[in-house]
């Protein structure tokens, strides 16, 4: 199902802390990033997963982007 340009989507200076999200695009293409933080938020870093790859975690704050490679 198509959710939209972004797994996640955070507006610029919403102040958001994101952390520990796993998030992928399904859009029409099938295949693209996750993830849209806008500036004037904190975020753990987003770790890219592919194609049924496993990651593990080096602080546990983390965010995984799973997608497809075209």
């Amino acid at each position: 199902m198509y959710n939209g340009n972004f797994g996640i989507a955070v507006q610029a200076s919403s102040k958001s802390l994101i952390v520990k999200n796993m998030a992928g695009w399904s859009g029409p293409s099938g295949y693209g990033s996750g993830y849209s933080i806008g500036a004037g938020n904190t975020y753990g870093p987003i770790i890219l997963l592919g194609n049924g790859q496993i990651a593990t975690p080096a602080t546990g704050w983390e965010n995984f982007d799973d997608y497809t490679i075209p």
